[in-house]
């Protein structure tokens, strides 16, 4: 089991030139990622991810989205003390955002949004215990990086 913390979404990643140009603070929270893999076999493992994020757009409405992710484990290289691995995923998404029509008098509407996620990326844990971990992943998905803490139990 992994929980992790990402570093901005791609959409998130397209506001910092969006501050740069107008000088505006963007607030987000996440990508949060908790991750589960069940070992099939040596080199094969299959499991699931969540991800939750919410950040506010260009206009300061709020985003709100969350994903489940079924995954596929391919490690490449495992010793005691490192797990490098890539994996891909396919699941689905959900997402809720607000928008402001400027209209007299103005106008919120609430979008909400099911859409097919899916996941490639490339890993790897460095084991500091046999069973506790910190792990570092980069690929296309919810996030461009990601790490945290993975906990093998046995």
């Amino acid at each position: 089991m992994t929980i992790g913390y990402g570093y901005k979404s791609w959409y998130q990643s397209g506001m910092i030139f969006y501050e740069y140009s107008y000088e505006k603070t963007f607030h987000a929270i996440g990508p949060i990622h908790i991750k589960y893999e069940y070992g099939l076999a040596d080199k094969i493992g299959i499991g699931i991810s969540f991800g939750y994020h919410k950040y506010d757009d260009f206009n300061n409405q709020p985003v709100l989205g969350y994903r489940f992710i079924g995954k596929i484990y391919y490690h490449f290289f495992a010793n005691k003390k490192w797990d490098a691995y890539c994996d891909t995923g396919v699941g689905a998404g959900r997402f809720e955002a607000k928008y402001v029509l400027e209209s007299s008098p103005p106008q919120i509407i609430t979008d909400k949004l099911t859409t097919l996620e899916m996941e490639l990326g490339l890993g790897a844990r460095c084991y500091f215990t046999k069973n506790i971990s910190l792990y570092f992943e980069a690929g296309i998905g919810k996030t461009i990086f990601q790490g945290g803490v993975a906990i093998a139990f046995e």
